[in-house]
C-alpha cells in the first residue's frame, strides 16, 4: 500500500515547490511622526524587532513567507488560500488623535496560522509602544515612552532607557532590562516557574538549586514615576533595574542578550 502513497506525496510536493515561488514583495510604510506619541500593532507568529530610528519617522517592513501544511508528516501541500490571501496582503494604518495602530489584512479578513511574518519596526525613541504577538520570538528595544506588550507563547525581550513598562507572555520567557533612574513599583511574577529581580545591583530570587514549579513573585517599591510589571503563566520572567550586581548563581541571566 505504501508504494501508491509516493505518487501522491510526490505531486504534494511539486506543488508546494510551485507554490513556494509565489512569495509577495515585503510590505512596507513610511509614516511622518508629526503629531504621533505612540504606536500600537498586532502581529501573528514570527519574530519582530522594534528600534528607535535615525530620523523622525515611523518605519514598518513587513515580510511574509507560507509553510507547508502536513498531514501525519507524510502530505504537505501549500494552501491555495492562503497564497490567494498573501498575493492581496496589506498593510493597515489607522491613526486616531495622536496613536497610530498598524496591523496586516488579507482580502478574505482571516488569519493563516501558516505564514511566518517578520516585522521590522523603526520609530522615534520617544514613542510608547504597545504590541501584541501570538508565537515567535519580540523584541523592543531603545524607545522611552513606555511599553506594553503580550506574547502568547515564546521570547520577549526588552531594554529600554525609562518608562514605564507592562508585559507578559503564556509560555515561554519575558526578558526585559530597563536603565530608568526614576523606578516605581516594580513587579516580576512566574505562575509556573522563575521569577527573578536584579534591582540596582541587588539580587532578589529563590536560590538557583531551588525546583522552580509552583513560581514566585518578587516587588520592590521605589519612589519613581516608572512603574515596571511582568508576568508569565509557564515559564521564566527577569527583570533588571540599573546596572548587574552579584548575581548568586545565575550567571548570565541579566546580559543584554540582543544586542
Amino acid at each position: 500500500m505504501m508504494w501508491r502513497l509516493y505518487p501522491l506525496a510526490l505531486l504534494a510536493t511539486l506543488a508546494a515547490v510551485q507554490a513556494r515561488a509565489a512569495v509577495p514583495d515585503a510590505l512596507s510604510a513610511d509614516v511622518p511622526s508629526a503629531g504621533l506619541t505612540h504606536l500600537s500593532f498586532v502581529a501573528g507568529s514570527g519574530e519582530v524587532k522594534v528600534t528607535a530610528s535615525a530620523d523622525e519617522a515611523v518605519h514598518v517592513r513587513l515580510d511574509l513567507e507560507q509553510r507547508q501544511k502536513s498531514f501525519l508528516w507524510l502530505f504537505r501541500w501549500m494552501s491555495d488560500s492562503t497564497a490567494h490571501d498573501l498575493a492581496g496582503a496589506r498593510l493597515n494604518q489607522e491613526r486616531s488623535g495622536d496613536g497610530l495602530s498598524v496591523s496586516l489584512i488579507y482580502p478574505s479578513d482571516e488569519s493563516h496560522s501558516d505564514v511566518k511574518q517578520r516585522w521590522t519596526i523603526a520609530l522615534p525613541a520617544r514613542f510608547a509602544v504597545n504590541a501584541a504577538m501570538g508565537a515567535g520570538h519580540l523584541v523592543i528595544r531603545d524607545v522611552s515612552g513606555g511599553v506594553t506588550a503580550r506574547l502568547e507563547t515564546g521570547d520577549l525581550t526588552i531594554h529600554v532607557p525609562g518608562g514605564p513598562l507592562k508585559a507578559s507572555t503564556g509560555v515561554g520567557r519575558v526578558h526585559a532590562i530597563t536603565d530608568s533612574a526614576q523606578p516605581g513599583r516594580v513587579s516580576v511574577k512566574s505562575s509556573f516557574g522563575l521569577a527573578a529581580l536584579s534591582f540596582n545591583g541587588k539580587l532578589y530570587a529563590p536560590p538557583p538549586s531551588a525546583f522552580h514549579f509552583i513560581g514566585n513573585s518578587e516587588l520592590q517599591q521605589a519612589t519613581g514615576k516608572d512603574d515596571v510589571e511582568l508576568r508569565v503563566t509557564v515559564g521564566e520572567a527577569d527583570l533588571r533595574v540599573g546596572p548587574v550586581g552579584n548575581d548568586k548563581g545565575y550567571q548570565g541571566l541579566f546580559d543584554d542578550d540582543d544586542k
